[in-house]
């Protein structure tokens, strides 16, 4: 559930999955045509499907999730509140990670002493010690990015690796982000 204020546009990309994913993805399409979108494609793996919807990408900013994971309420609508606030071309939640299998929690969100940081550059982020423990940067999920600033800067995923999100983040921080990064957990891993 996110805030009416904010419209969204939720891109599911079918890589070429075997299970009944294209069944869950059509019903959502249905029930929510004003948000959901289903696009399937041949499998060309995590990299390409996700290249792959950013060409139907509409809004202003971008946010990937990976199949397996969820966000928190509220989620979009405080990335977003902290974008208006800061104007931070990457803006990056709080998370916590969950056992995939048992649903227990393994890390709680990092506890920060405020309520949002604000980088003008990667030396700068990683000169804070409450930022690094909170081990965000080689992600490419739970970070809402501005859509020009990828598209500008060509920050494509690279097909046919592994850790692609590492090499990516790596992309987008060599482009000089401002970087604003929230303590509001956004993002539940599994």
């Amino acid at each position: 559930q996110q805030s009416n204020e904010i419209m969204l546009q939720a891109i599911i990309v079918d890589d070429g999955s075997s299970d009944h994913s294209q069944t869950i993805a059509k019903h959502y399409t249905m029930l929510y045509p004003d948000i959901f979108e289903y696009h399937r494609k041949t499998n060309g793996g995590l990299s390409d499907a996700r290249n792959y919807g950013v060409r139907f990408a509409k809004g202003t900013y971008l946010m990937f999730l990976d199949s397996d994971d969820y966000i928190c309420e509220r989620a979009i609508s405080s990335l977003v509140e902290l974008y208006n606030q800061t104007q931070a071309s990457v803006v990056v939640g709080n998370l916590k990670i969950v056992d995939h299998q048992t649903g227990e929690v393994v890390r709680n969100s990092i506890q920060l002493p405020c309520s949002y940081y604000f980088f003008n550059s990667l030396k700068d982020l990683y000169a804070c010690r409450e930022i690094v423990e909170m081990d965000l940067n080689g992600i490419a999920w739970n970070k809402l990015i501005e859509k020009n600033f990828l598209l500008e800067n060509n920050l494509f995923f690279d097909i046919g690796m592994f850790f692609e999100d590492d090499i990516w983040s790596y992309k987008v921080y060599c482009c000089k982000p401002k970087i604003a990064v929230s303590s509001i957990p956004t993002y539940i891993y599994r």
